[in-house]
């Protein structure tokens, strides 16, 4: 293939693949803020093209002709790709193209960050589902529901989210953080589970290597670069960590969480709120007709005691919510900001040499075991790869390169 052949199709590709980027990120976007912000299709039409508010109707119909028009010019193998791609595209941002970036850039800080609380939340997958639902679940049915009984059972449950959460914030504040635990938890457990892998078979353990047949040395080659790449990276993680603890980062982790928990406050509040005024409309006093942007402005306000002249509760119950907001805010303004700021990077220090120990710990026990298994020091076993031209040398020294200029600092 020809220079411009290749610069042809290296364009062509990097169009594809933006036009199916901008489509991933523009359906997500969009069923984000139609599903849980604004009927924001509704709003363009009645605002700009009122005539054609008929089209919303029929917005289904208007996008599987899209797809088939598309499908007419593609090979099946790209439209359904297309479609994998945009549908599970959540899960390839943050489970692919974000570390895969941050790795490539050498990044390791945020790497590990990213890694750790990716972590985090699988460990915490049941909690973290449980209490969607307990948020989305009467979100839609305040969003959707004109039935009082399941109006105010659906207040009744966002307000228990919120509780579930302050609650949450509270308790971890004053538990140590498992977000570097989980590290040195799956390296244990990856020491146990696979402690075969770098074990040499008995028939070549104390046989010379210029003695051993091909597959043997393969065989042994493999299993010791195994113990030294898992020995190395040990030391690795311990210097990643330390690089870690130094950025301050953490803070960083803390203040976002806050910044989270601020605006899941305003939006329970807000919708809440919401819900109360399709109960009875009397409850507030505007001189407009409200939606739910409206009550989530109004939530805003009412946390920071900043109200306005024109929307404001009147009934007991609504001014009870407001009451309760206020308090909440007091929580996250003072007590929790805090605790979760305060408390927590206290710890920090303390948690991060505790885990680099651990994992510093179990580097040592490879060391001893490379030394038992193969007879030779990890130092040895690293020139004898390199002699044999193990196909993984190269990782091994970089790992090591990078362990040493930590020693040296």
């Amino acid at each position: 293939m020809s220079k411009d052949a290749e610069k042809s199709l290296r364009k062509r590709n990097i169009f594809k693949q933006s036009v199916r980027e901008t489509l991933a990120v523009g359906f997500w976007g969009y069923s984000i803020v139609k599903v849980f912000i604004y009927d924001v299709d509704i709003y363009f039409l009645s605002t700009y093209f009122p005539n054609a508010s008929w089209v919303i109707r029929f917005k289904f119909l208007f996008m599987l002709g899209g797809v088939s028009i598309a499908w007419l010019f593609t090979k099946n193998k790209d439209i359904i790709g297309w479609f994998m791609y945009i549908v599970f595209y959540p899960f390839i941002l943050f489970l692919w193209k974000v570390p895969r970036v941050l790795i490539t850039r050498r990044s390791w800080i945020g790497a590990f960050a990213f890694i750790g609380g990716t972590l985090l939340f699988f460990k915490s997958l049941k909690f973290n589902i449980i209490t969607s639902a307990l948020l989305l679940i009467p979100f839609s049915v305040i969003c959707q529901s004109s039935y009082p009984v399941a109006l105010w059972i659906s207040i009744g449950l966002l307000l228990l989210f919120l509780g579930i959460l302050f609650f949450r914030s509270f308790y971890f504040a004053f538990k140590p953080s498992t977000l570097f635990q989980i590290q040195s938890h799956v390296i244990n457990k990856f020491w146990d589970k696979s402690r075969s892998i770098f074990t040499p078979d008995q028939e070549v353990k104390d046989l010379p290597v210029e003695k051993m047949s091909t597959q043997q040395l393969q065989k042994w080659s493999g299993n010791l670069q195994m113990a030294v790449i898992f020995n190395r990276t040990c030391y690795f993680i311990t210097a990643k960590l330390r690089d870690f603890q130094k950025s301050r980062i953490n803070v960083i982790y803390y203040v976002l969480n806050f910044v989270v928990i601020v605006v899941l406050t305003v939006v329970v509040f807000g919708v809440a709120n919401y819900g109360l005024y399709k109960i009875d409309s009397n409850s507030f006093s505007v001189s407009f007709h409200p939606r739910l942007f409206h009550f989530i402005y109004y939530s805003a306000n009412t946390i920071f005691t900043n109200g306005i002249p024109d929307f404001y509760a009147v009934s007991s119950i609504a001014r009870f919510l407001s009451t309760i907001e206020i308090i909440f805010g007091f929580l996250l303004l003072v007590i929790l900001f805090f605790l979760v700021t305060t408390i927590q990077s206290s710890r920090h220090t303390e948690e991060v040499d505790a885990v680099v120990k651990a994992i510093r710990l179990q580097g040592e026990i490879l060391e001893k075991f490379v030394e038992s298994e193969y007879k030779m020091t990890v130092e040895q076993a690293i020139k004898e790869l390199e002699r044999i031209k193990a196909g993984l040398v190269k990782v091994i020294y970089y790992l090591s390169s990078y362990i040493e200029r930590q020693d040296a600092t």
